[in-house]
């Protein structure tokens, strides 16, 4: 059973549990649902209820950004130079003109279910934690892009002013990249003379803007964990400490789309980019949760740290179609004559590797004891981990013979923050 299910199931048997409790609440230790609360400031104050419990919370909470990265490569370069004629003075300063700072937190909301049993000072506890996909989109229009689009080789680097025949280059097209085109008007490579240099193109590098860009960003995550419970006595002040010692596995999920349409590259080009970075954490757990109550009234504190194994995994798939006529016919900027099939197209191997991530997590709750057993609740809760793969930071905006765009292994180490608020019911905890 897929584990995106578990929430509903956990419900949907909570429910159920609810019900039959009704009719032999009376026999379990302290799971008397409609039995008057305890508010006993004698003796040590209200006694820590023991036996069977169940806790079901909803949260909303959002999940920080990643750090701001360029669509395209200009990180650390702040320009290069295309050309949209033969002419020095047709150069142009090139950039990129949009970023992932255009994203913000992601808000969205999602459901934690633990259940345990704990008798005097020792129990265990079971738990399920999800949060559902938040996806935003940010549209833009007239967008630079700027891709590191190296020439094959150093040997010979054409400039506006050398004109090429086109007719007879070689392959690989030495000293020329991918995006470089014809830039000279009015070319007719039918009317070529190998011996007239003028009936030659002016072959340089192109400038790359589209007409329109979306780009989304999709982010969830969901964990399971159990542990060992020792609860220690009441100290003086009335609080109560209880130890965890368990495991957990963490699972964070992040989607990069980007979606080009137009431009320099004619009416009918299409730009698509997909990266999909998995993080599967998963190591031992040691929590601290502190409690104190009073008339009915519950505070509590909950910290937690995982030591985890970061099993990294991202996916990208990327392809740059242009107009669909004939290359190198045309007016400038369209006419890419080093481009056969007019399709750039980058599928590289999936990146795998293994991280150490601290895990850690903080709750801060407040409860309000309905009956003996039901116990509404209100808090915050707050997650942070480090050495996580996210996907827009991951993307090698790079042209070559071979490979259009890859993936940058070596950029997986980012930080993850997520908070937010959570209301909740409790039976007997």
């Amino acid at each position: 059973m897929s584990l995106k299910r578990i929430g509903s199931w956990g419900a949907a048997w909570m429910a159920v549990m609810l019900a039959g409790t009704l009719a032999f609440a009376q026999g379990m230790h302290d799971m008397q649902l409609f039995g008057h609360g305890d508010e006993d400031l004698y003796g040590g104050g209200q006694r820590a209820n023991e036996g069977f419990f169940i806790d079901f919370t909803g949260l909303v909470m959002n999940i920080n950004r990643a750090p701001t990265t360029t669509f395209g490569t200009s990180q650390g370069v702040a320009e290069a130079t295309r050309f949209y004629g033969p002419f020095e003075s047709d150069g142009v300063a090139e950039y990129d003109s949009l970023s992932t700072s255009a994203f913000e937190s992601t808000w969205s909301g999602g459901q934690r279910i633990e259940m345990g049993n704990i008798c005097e000072h020792q129990g265990w506890m079971i738990g399920y934690t999800r949060l559902h996909q938040g996806v935003q989109t940010v549209e833009r229009s007239g967008v630079h892009v700027l891709l590191e689009d190296a020439p094959v080789t150093a040997a010979w680097v054409p400039g506006p002013a050398n004109p090429v025949n086109i007719v007879t280059l070689p392959l690989p097209f030495t000293g020329m990249g991918r995006l470089w085109g014809n830039v000279r008007p009015g070319f007719d490579p039918t009317a070529v003379d190998p011996a007239d240099s003028t009936t030659w193109a002016t072959v340089a590098p192109l400038p790359l803007v589209f007409q329109t860009v979306r780009m989304s960003q999709a982010s969830s995550f969901q964990y399971v964990d159990a542990a060992y419970i020792y609860r220690m006595h009441p100290n003086l002040l009335g609080g109560i400490w209880e130890w965890s010692l368990g495991a957990r596995w963490f699972e964070f999920q992040e989607d990069f789309n980007v979606r080009g349409n137009g431009g320099t590259l004619g009416d009918n080009a299409r730009f698509y980019l997909d990266n999909h970075a998995m993080n599967e954490l998963v190591g031992p757990m040691l929590a601290l949760r502190i409690t104190h109550a009073y008339r009915g009234w519950t505070f509590s504190t909950l910290g937690s740290f995982t030591a985890a194994a970061n099993m990294q995994t991202d996916r990208q798939t990327a392809t740059l179609n242009t107009r669909d006529d004939t290359a190198g016919v045309g007016n400038p900027p369209n006419s890419f004559v080093l481009w056969n099939a007019q399709r750039l197209q980058g599928d590289p191997a999936p990146f795998h590797t293994t991280e150490f991530s601290p895990l850690v997590e903080l709750r801060v709750e407040a409860k309000y004891q309905m009956t003996r057993a039901m116990s509404f609740k209100a808090g915050w809760n707050g997650i942070w981990a480090d050495n996580i793969a996210r996907p827009s930071n991951m993307v090698d905006y790079k042209v070559n013979e071979t490979s259009f765009l890859g993936i940058k292994g070596d950029n997986n180490r980012q930080s993850l923050l997520i908070n937010g608020l959570e209301l909740g019911i409790e039976f007997n905890r």
